[in-house]
């Protein structure tokens, strides 16, 4: 036999008969003497809780108790007569009782809440009170015989392990009859009061049964939703209030029913709303978009839960920082894990640290961590939200240095400490370029994990995950084309409140059907984009100008060379890819005053549908040193983490301007923009477009391929330009027979589209003048117009344009 006895046994008396505990070396798990034969073919035993058919005999392993659960009977003796009269056959219920000897092995305690989880597939846990009996000749778990035919039957095995934590009162408690055509309606007051009285003082969890006996007939119940209630509101002293502000999401699972639970029986036709009402937010699997995110952090938990085992000599990481946009699903990650973990969860919130007394702050910071490492040999999560409230970097108060020590040096007890072993931290921050360096090194976070603003497939991923709570009539391909087309720079909290928003529209049509179900349709959700904007970009995104490639007269040539670099790049990729382009990074506009360069970037944001951004060079300047720097290069990180994007700058010139030998904060700041153009960082999917009057003064660094590939001369406006200018303008003004378009185009030559446009304002004005409730604007008044409105563009500057042309 593979397995070895420790010289040190344990048995409760020096009887023969009785149960002898001895401890194999090999597997390190505690069998009776009567089992220890049978074990030599076994060893070792798993670790984790498996299938019931490999189980053979009761066992003792990391303080939990793998054993068959018994009846209780008077021949057992286990419980005196008088103890079992005083304490009734409904307390009974509620107890397991086990050897002393098995109690002293997993360091239990009498009155414990311990969990008992069936080795069968599909069952629920179940809490009871752990309650000491005389060792005899057996080695199993005792129970009551109601127990065992209306929770155990046909259970061989069952896993006993202690309940960490004090499970928290519940505020509502609904239950399913098994049978609800035996419970006459009339009955639910009364019914409801033996439960209430029944269930009091124990702890319940999702899909537990328990029976009731009523006039004489017993009921079958499932528990099938709990809210449990914040502790918050149970404790009277303020400063208690004021430590218990946040509770872990894992003992949501297990609750107590309390004098104030409302228990409610309801029907089956009630059990689906219940579940589909119940939120969802704090399920991994439906979390759309971070499916690699959960992957590795989950793999990193099971390592320091010792779950799964590192290979020999490998350090196993602790700590895992989480950053990202806010709104990106950070906390909503950590809820998720928090919930669907069995470890204990211990959540920080700096709130709730914080003191204004001198040490109480370090103090507290190390009572939450106490609590981690007390709950050792079992599994904790740490839960750490905007770490860098605690950890600030270039924080010059002495408070805010000791705080920052003192989590370093926890943050090393993690790594180093045997209680530390099995207790694993997940940070979260929005700044993570905020955070003390020594934090973030080695050996205190190991790993950084950032959740970027979600691509066109996460976006998909997410709607498809939240779409499918709603009813909708949306087909795939219609969410694939709000992912790719419209949805630009939505992070999951964007995309919640866009949908959030749409069923409000959608609600609101049918303000007379107020009974019946809302179905969402894609019309809702693009009438829900007028109103829910990225919020990656709430601080440079500029409202949509409403203006079309149409609105535009002429410019053909303009408007083909702006698709070819931003449009067709995003709807034909695989073309490009096949051909080996690389899309331009970069587009000079460059003419007259009024040429219509501003309005083709307004439409160019309207008509590609991606993320613009309009920047006027004078905006990035500041009297303070180094933030014209630090303005540029937000500007681009913002632009990547929302791309594809489009940034124009207008009147580039003014920060693009020919260097010299100086060191002003405009040479800094087109060092910068040169650097984030095309420097380490790759600049991908973010095109840059340029307008410009004087391109003579930009230095020609900025001009060189690979930051400006194509330059666009945008002349003043030829005759069928000026045609089609004129014609846009018609639609909307009372135009007199008499007006010749003709004549009106030839002579208008040499003026730029905006002179064209004051022209036509010009004339109507000059009808008002002549009658206020005038209806029709004449030739005459355009004549008039045309001697008001005269040519500004000199010969000069469109000499200045032809010869920076001869130059590319």
């Amino acid at each position: 036999m593979k397995s070895t006895r420790h010289n040190k046994s344990f048995n409760s008396s020096s009887k023969k008969d009785e149960i002898t505990w001895l401890l194999c070396e090999n597997c390190t798990v505690y069998l009776s003497s009567k089992d220890s034969n049978k074990h030599g073919e076994d060893c070792p035993l798993p670790n984790e809780v498996h299938e019931s058919s490999l189980y053979k005999y009761p066992f003792i392993q990391n303080k939990r108790f793998v054993t068959r659960l018994c009846e209780k009977t008077d021949a057992d003796g286990i419980l005196s007569d008088e103890l079992f009269n005083s304490l009734g056959l409904r307390c009974l219920n509620n107890f397991v009782f086990v050897s002393e000897t098995v109690m002293n092995l997993c360091e239990w305690t009498v009155g414990d809440s311990v969990v008992l989880q069936s080795l069968c597939k599909n069952s629920a846990p179940v809490v009871r009170k752990l309650w000491p009996v005389s060792d005899k000749t057996t080695s199993n778990a005792f129970v009551t015989a109601q127990e065992i035919y209306t929770t155990w039957k046909d259970t061989p095995f069952v896993n006993i392990t202690k309940l960490p934590y004090d499970p928290p009162p519940a505020t509502d408690i609904k239950i399913l009859p098994t049978d609800p055509n035996e419970i006459d309606p009339k009955m639910y007051k009364d019914l409801l009061h033996i439960i209430s009285t029944n269930l009091y003082n124990t702890v319940v969890c999702v899909d537990n049964s328990f029976i009731i006996e009523f006039f004489n007939k017993t009921f079958s119940f499932l528990v099938k939703h709990i809210v449990r209630q914040d502790y918050s509101s149970l404790i009277e002293d303020i400063e208690e209030k004021f430590k218990s502000l946040h509770l872990s999401h894992s003992i949501d699972k297990y609750c107590l029913v309390t004098r104030r639970t409302n228990i409610e029986i309801i029907k089956t036709e009630d059990v689906k709303e219940i579940e589909t009402n119940v939120d969802s937010t704090d399920k991994l699997d439906s979390i759309g978009g971070l499916n690699n995110v959960i992957t590795e952090i989950k793999e990193a938990m099971d390592l320091a839960f010792g779950i799964a085992k590192p290979m020999k000599g490998i350090e196993i990481s602790r700590a895992i920082l989480l950053h990202g946009h806010s709104g990106c699903g950070k906390s909503l990650l950590c809820n998720a894990l928090a919930a669907q973990t069995d470890a204990l969860v211990v959540t920080i919130n700096a709130s709730e640290i914080f003191s204004k007394y001198f040490g109480e702050t370090e103090a507290n910071l190390l009572q939450h961590f106490t609590k981690a490492f007390k709950n050792y040999p079992h599994p904790t999560f740490v839960v750490v939200e905007e770490i860098v409230n605690i950890c600030a970097k270039d924080n010059k108060e002495d408070s805010s240095k000791r705080i920052s020590s003192a989590f370093s040096q926890i943050l090393d007890s993690i790594h180093n400490k045997k209680e530390g072993s099995r207790t694993f931290l997940l940070a979260t921050t929005s700044f993570i370029e905020n955070i003390n360096p020594a934090v973030r090194r080695n050996g205190r976070f190991d790993i950084e994990i950032e959740i970027p603003v979600p691509n066109p497939k996460a976006r998909e991923d997410i709607l498809t995950k939240i779409l499918s709570k709603i009813e909708n009539t949306l087909t795939p391909d219609d969410v694939k084309h709000l992912a790719n087309e419209s949805t630009h720079g939505f992070v999951g909290a964007d995309l919640s409140s866009l949908i959030r928003k749409s069923v409000m529209l959608a609600s609101k049509k049918n303000t007379s059907d107020l009974g019946e179900k809302v179905t969402l349709t894609l019309s809702d959700i693009q009438h829900g984009l007028c109103y829910v904007k990225p919020s990656a970009m709430r601080e440079v995104l500029i409202e949509s100008p409403n203006v079309r490639w149409t609105d535009i007269g002429g410019q053909d040539k303009l408007k083909l060379q702006l698709k070819q670099s931003i449009e067709w790049p995003l709807t034909h990729p695989d073309t490009y890819v096949r051909l080996g382009i690389v899309p331009p990074r970069g587009i000079l506009m460059f003419g007259p005053p009024g040429c219509s360069k501003t309005m083709i970037a307004k439409a160019l944001a309207t008509e590609s549908k991606l993320n613009f951004l309009s920047i006027k060079g004078p905006e990035l300047f500041s009297m303070w040193v180094g933030e014209s720097e630090r303005a540029v290069r937000d500007l681009f990180r913002k632009a990547r983490q929302v791309a594809p994007a489009i940034i124009f700058f207008d009147e580039i010139d003014a920060i693009g301007g020919e260097r010299s030998t100086g060191s002003s904060v405009k040479e800094r700041v087109l060092a910068q923009l040169l650097t984030e153009m095309d420097g380490v960082n790759a600049l991908n999917n973010v095109t840059i477009v340029a307008a410009t009057n004087r391109p003579d003064l930009i230095d020609k660094a900025l001009m060189r391929p690979g930051r400006i590939d194509r330059i666009v001369y945008v002349q003043l406006p030829d005759v069928p330009t000026r045609t089609e200018i004129f014609k846009i303008k018609f639609k909307n003004m009372p135009i007199a027979e008499d007006v010749n378009l003709d004549e009106l185009v030839n002579a208008t030559d040499g003026y730029s589209g905006a002179e064209v446009q004051a022209v036509c304002q010009e004339a109507a004005m000059k009808a008002l003048e002549e009658n206020i409730d005038a209806t029709i604007v004449n030739w005459k008044h355009f004549q008039d117009a045309l001697v008001v409105v005269q040519p500004r563009t000199n010969s000069d500057l469109l000499n200045l344009y032809e010869e920076y042309l001869k130059k590319f």
